[in-house]
């Protein structure tokens, strides 16, 4: 099956990082790009033509994995990601092309993820975006993600569980009869998985993404088939806690539940 997992934004931990985009709304600023909430976004004044974010590490910094969440770009969108060692992008060393099709999908994606051909070790990274006429006026993005995705010695199992949740609000009146609050946020789903005889090495894998995100202290993203293209990539938190059995001297279980964060409503309007 082939699940991964991008539990650490470099863009975040590396210390220093410079953005600059050129082009920026008053009320949607860059730093609402790693802010870890996909519902606060960056926004650009327009869409009339292509715009770019350019992501200065400081010093060469490696990289194979740009998730982006929330972003209002059509599935005919063109959307690059570069690498150079210097800020000059005629001829970049590095150029890859973001497959969008799963954002025509129905239900669409609501999410893009990225895997590098191989790993880029560069000073500067940077996003273009070309999708000109977008009908909202300007390109959105609610998170960006530069970092080492982590692709775990086993799979969880095959057979894993989505839930659904209902974020509507149903009420009775004093006859019983039912009327709701329709919240509109889309699909708002928890992953339930279990590994199951795991070595000490896939342990310590999973064992390391709780660590590093607090368990449910921080999101990150998983990607639970990251083989298909374009994969499906959700940004998530993990729910309660990791529970981790031994079977044998060698041998483990796992369990871990997910719950991805909704879009909800973007504001100001």
């Amino acid at each position: 099956m082939g699940n991964c997992w991008l539990h650490t934004n470099k863009i975040v931990s590396v210390s220093g990082v410079v953005i600059t985009p050129d082009s920026a709304a008053t009320l949607y600023p860059k730093t609402n790009l790693y802010n870890n909430n996909p519902a606060s976004v960056f926004r650009t004044t327009d869409a009339a033509g292509a715009h770019n974010i350019v992501f200065d590490f400081g010093t060469a910094t490696s990289i194979d994995t740009l998730a982006i969440a929330n972003p209002n770009f059509r599935s005919s969108a063109t959307i690059t990601i570069q690498a150079n060692a210097a800020n000059a992008w005629g001829a970049p060393s590095f150029t890859e092309v973001v497959n969008c099709s799963g954002l025509a999908n129905d239900p669409a994606f609501e999410n893009l993820f990225h895997k590098f051909s191989s790993t880029q070790n560069f000073r500067y990274y940077r996003l273009l975006m070309s999708d000109i006429g977008n009908p909202d006026g300007y390109y959105e993005i609610g998170e960006t993600w530069l970092g080492s995705r982590v692709t775990p010695s086993q799979d969880w199992e095959v057979t894993w569980t989505q839930n659904y949740s209902d974020v509507n609000v149903l009420h009775q009146t004093e006859w019983l009869h039912d009327y709701a609050y329709i919240r509109d946020t889309g699909d708002a789903r928890s992953i339930s998985v279990e590994w199951t005889g795991i070595t000490a090495a896939t342990v310590t894998q999973i064992r390391q993404l709780k660590r590093s995100i607090k368990t449910s202290g921080y999101p990150f993203w998983v990607c639970p088939v990251h083989t298909n293209n374009p994969p499906e990539a959700l940004f998530v938190r993990m729910l309660g806690d990791l529970e981790i059995s031994q079977r044998s001297p060698t041998i483990y279980g796992a369990r871990a539940q997910f719950r991805e964060l909704p879009r909800g409503q973007t504001l100001p309007t």
